[in-house]
């Protein structure tokens, strides 16, 4: 392959991808597009603090880790509705039908405890 396809193919591949590499540690963003596209919102920390999701469809974690992401039907992260896990650098598209207003997130392994788990 030429130098100049390899180029375009590099550049088509980053435009295409969310910016993943300002999620660096424990944190995460929440996006207007289903996809991890369209506007970004904050990038904010999983510290269980609470955050607007009103406009937005999907969310982006960054590395390492787990996070354990909740969503609630009101401002202000009142009114519980689901909660998911999502893994490093993972997009997870959030059903528009949920109606979240607000979330909180934690990083996993912070809020269990990896020795509880017998294999």
């Amino acid at each position: 392959m030429s130098s100049k396809i390899v180029s375009s193919l590099i550049l088509a591949l980053s435009l295409s991808l969310p910016s993943q590499a300002l999620l660096k540690g424990n944190a995460i963003a929440a996006f207007s597009g289903p996809n991890c596209d369209g506007n970004m919102g904050a990038i904010v920390n999983c510290d269980s603090s609470c955050h607007q999701f009103t406009g937005r469809q999907s969310t982006l974690t960054g590395s390492p880790g787990t996070h354990c992401i909740r969503y609630f039907k009101g401002d202000g992260c009142t009114s519980y509705i689901a909660a998911t896990l999502s893994g490093p650098n993972e997009c997870r598209k959030v059903a528009v039908g949920l109606g979240a207003k607000s979330f909180s997130t934690t990083e996993f392994w912070s809020i269990v405890d990896p020795s509880s788990f017998k294999l």
